[in-house]
C-alpha cells in the first residue's frame, strides 16, 4: 500500500512539473487561473483519477466512483482542496478511502489512502 501510494504520489508530481514548466506568456496565463468551488473541486479529482486509471496507477472500478466530499484545509503553508472518495469495491479497507488534494485554482499537489 505505501509503494503504491509513493508510485502514485511520484507519478502525479511529473503532471504537476509539466503543467507549470511554460514559456513566460503561457505561464502568466495559467497563473491567473479562478479559484474553484466545492463542484469545480470534485470535477478536478474526478480527472486526476482518470489520468491513474490511464497510467494503470488505479483499478479501474475507481472510474465509476464520485466524490463523497470536497473541503477547503489548511496545507503545510496554505489551503488547499481535499477532496474524498471512496470505493467500496475495492478489497483492502485501507484502500477504499481516496484523498486527492488540489490547490484553491485545481491544480494537483497529491493524492493517498491516508489523508495526510
Amino acid at each position: 500500500m505505501r509503494k503504491f501510494s509513493l508510485i502514485l504520489s511520484v507519478c502525479f508530481a511529473f503532471i504537476s512539473f509539466s503543467a507549470v514548466a511554460h514559456d513566460g506568456e503561457e505561464h502568466a496565463a495559467h497563473a491567473a487561473r479562478p479559484l474553484l468551488d466545492s463542484r469545480g473541486a470534485s470535477e478536478s479529482a474526478q480527472h486526476v483519477i482518470a489520468q491513474g486509471i490511464e497510467r494503470n496507477m488505479l483499478p479501474v472500478s475507481w472510474g465509476n466512483v464520485t466524490s463523497e466530499s470536497a473541503e477547503k484545509k489548511m496545507g503545510k503553508e496554505k489551503y488547499e482542496w481535499v477532496v474524498i472518495f471512496n470505493n467500496k469495491s475495492i478489497e483492502d479497507p485501507a484502500e477504499q478511502t481516496l484523498y486527492v488534494f488540489l490547490t484553491l485554482d485545481g491544480r494537483y499537489i497529491a493524492a493517498n489512502f491516508t489523508g495526510i
